[in-house]
C-alpha cells in the first residue's frame, strides 16, 4: 500500500522471442540468463505472467489512482522501468 502521494516504482520485462533480440543490445550469455530467468520465473515458481500493452498498463494505473505514469525503457530493451505517482486522496 502506499501513502497519498507516494510513488510506484516498478518495471515491465517484454517477451522474450526472436524478433526481439534483433532490437536488444545483449549478447548470447545474456540471452541465456533470460531463457534461464523465464524457466526458473514460469516452470518453477510458476508466475502467471499477463500479455499487457504499454497503454492498458496506464490505463489500470490511472483507473487505481494513480498519476504522472512514466514509462522509462532499459538500456537492455528488455526491460521498462515504470513510474507512477499516487493522486492524494
Amino acid at each position: 500500500a502506499l501513502k497519498p502521494q507516494g510513488v510506484l516504482v516498478t518495471n515491465v520485462w517484454l517477451p522474450r522471442n526472436e524478433s526481439l533480440k534483433s532490437k536488444t543490445s545483449l549478447n548470447s550469455k545474456q540471452w541465456r540468463d533470460v531463457q534461464l530467468f523465464e524457466v526458473l520465473t514460469h516452470h518453477v515458481l510458476q508466475v502467471k505472467w499477463s500479455q499487457l500493452t504499454q497503454e492498458k498498463m496506464q490505463q489500470l494505473l490511472q483507473q487505481a489512482g494513480f498519476t504522472e505514469v512514466c514509462f522509462s525503457p532499459g538500456t537492455n530493451g528488455l526491460c521498462v522501468l515504470v513510474t507512477a505517482l499516487r493522486a492524494s486522496t
